[in-house]
């Protein structure tokens, strides 16, 4: 998402939008921390 703000594209997106890829980051955060 970091990128996407240093693009100009963060504010561009819906609010919804951006909290579900957040959500979607913080899942696969948490899936790759179990896994080992």
């Amino acid at each position: 998402l970091r990128i996407l703000k240093s693009k100009g594209l963060a504010p561009d997106l819906p609010e919804d939008l951006y909290h579900l890829i957040k959500k979607a980051v913080a899942v696969r955060k948490h899936l790759e921390r179990n896994r080992k």
